[in-house]
């Protein structure tokens, strides 16, 4: 892969699968040859009769169809019906109250969440709680003890009900969209800090925009844009002695219920921005609590009906600094966050000759500039998530991201409509996927403007072009 990259072929493996790609078919015929001779050169055995050597626009790859054309991946049908079919035997199997192994459950719920690429993240919300129920089962005897695959259960009524939502979610919804590394849909209002990823992807125009906020007795919503309020809801006595969380989804579920038909006549996206983080994790990742876990499927199931999709918003309280420090103080355990020193840092600066403006990738601690974006919400931090910012002809960005982003930031870049100057920096890392897309063959790739080589960290840096 070393030599592949360093001489611009984009190629990857993974275990004994491997795959070439390039937007000109005849020029990937010749890569492909290439690689071929490559590898027998190598004393590689290849296994010609499982190989495709001619470039197509639809593969089945590590059990999917990738789909270049469409830009999404899809599950085999034999796959999905055989899937579902499972899923059906495992209801009939624990109808009744019948017990069965946890073992056998989890075969059939590990088939579903292997189909998150082609289906999406829903089949991971979906099976939140029958997943809890099944590790507490296995783990009965301790973390000291080995987990007990034999042992048997029942499954509950919402552990059947979610099986029933992701076998739906198998027939309905194949086609996920590959990992969109473009601009995002972002709303600009002043009131939101952070955005989600489930918003790449999304083509569809059609959005709309909703605010609540729920007190211990009545929840409010408003509809953004003049923030006006729209739905105010009083909650019971029992929905009263809930969590705040539980309360905050409530708001979401008391709203699509009560407003379905309007809904329902203008399908797409509903971004909701709401001030609990709770809300953010539940609708992206589901409970392990089925009470809240139960009123999270009957959204999702909402949201399917109504041809709608909910992408939740998290803005900060009234309290917002004691908010923002704490969830930035996990940035400081991340692997992600490092940087170069201030030193090498101002000589790469006087060497370009361009004074750098906004850090796109920063916590409050490592930031290189007054304004800059962080990943998560910070005090002082001009934006949440560099991938979610309209970068400006005006700023110079300093682009320092976890390697595995390097190449997402460059097309986050290129791809801006704007003439846009920024600083990348990255290890000369010749086996990483972004090597072939910056260095093509000897020189540099005709966006790269300018090169500067800096030694290790504290030690006089090297400048040559």
């Amino acid at each position: 892969m070393n030599f592949l990259r360093d001489n611009s072929i984009r190629a990857g493996i993974f275990i004994d699968d491997g795959m070439a790609l390039n937007t000109n078919k005849e020029v990937l015929e010749v890569e492909i040859k290439f690689i071929v001779k490559m590898f027998e050169n190598a004393g590689w055995d290849l296994n010609m009769e499982k190989s495709s050597l001619v470039p197509r626009q639809v593969v089945l790859y590590q059990g999917f169809y990738l789909d270049f054309e469409k830009m999404r991946y899809f599950l085999p049908k034999w796959k999905g019906e055989l899937i579902r079919q499972k899923i059906t035997e495992l209801l009939v199997a624990t109808g009744h109250q019948r017990q069965v192994t946890a073992k056998d459950i989890e075969s059939v719920v590990g088939k579903v969440i292997s189909c998150k690429r082609s289906h999406g993240p829903s089949v991971l919300v979906g099976l939140r709680h029958i997943q809890h129920e099944v590790g507490r089962k296995v783990m009965q005897n301790g973390p000291d003890c080995e987990p007990d695959w034999d042992v048997k259960l029942t499954l509950d009524e919402q552990s059947r009900a979610e099986l029933k939502y992701v076998r739906e979610i198998l027939k309905d919804e194949d086609g996920y969209p590959f990992p969109v590394q473009g601009e995002a849909k972002v709303f600009t209002l002043d009131e939101i800090d952070y955005t989600t990823d489930e918003a790449y992807g999304l083509s569809d125009s059609s959005y709309r925009v909703f605010a609540s906020d729920a007190s211990e007795k009545v929840a409010f919503i408003y509809e953004a844009g003049s923030f006006k309020l729209v739905e105010e809801y009083a909650f019971t006595q029992e929905e009263q002695a809930t969590s705040s969380g539980q309360r905050e989804l409530l708001a979401i579920h008391k709203t699509l219920k009560h407003r379905r038909k309007e809904m329902e006549s203008q399908k797409g996206r509903v971004y909701w921005i709401t001030d609990s983080q709770n809300v953010h994790g539940f609708m992206k990742r589901g409970s392990r609590k089925a009470e809240i876990q139960k009123i999270v499927l009957d959204i999702k199931q909402l949201e399917r009906q109504m041809g709608i999709r909910i992408i939740t918003i998290w803005k900060p309280r009234s309290t917002r600094h004691i908010v923002l420090a704490d969830l930035g103080s996990k940035g400081y355990l991340s692997t992600d966050e490092w940087s170069i020193d201030q030193r090498t840092f101002k000589q790469i600066q006087r060497y370009i000759g361009l004074e750098v403006t906004v850090d796109g990738f920063a916590t409050s601690a490592n930031k290189m500039t007054k304004v800059f974006f962080s990943k998560y919400p910070q005090c002082g931090s001009a934006g949440i998530d560099f991938f979610a910012q309209k970068l400006s002809s005006k700023e110079v960005y300093w682009i320092c991201p976890p390697v595995q982003l390097v190449l997402t930031a460059i097309n986050h870049i290129l791809k801006t409509t704007d003439r846009v100057i920024a600083y990348v920096s990255f290890p000369e890392w010749k086996s990483a996927n972004y090597w072939p897309v910056i260095k093509q063959g000897n020189s540099y790739a005709p966006f790269v403007r300018a090169v500067y080589v800096s030694c290790l960290l504290y030690t006089s840096p090297s400048p040559r072009d």
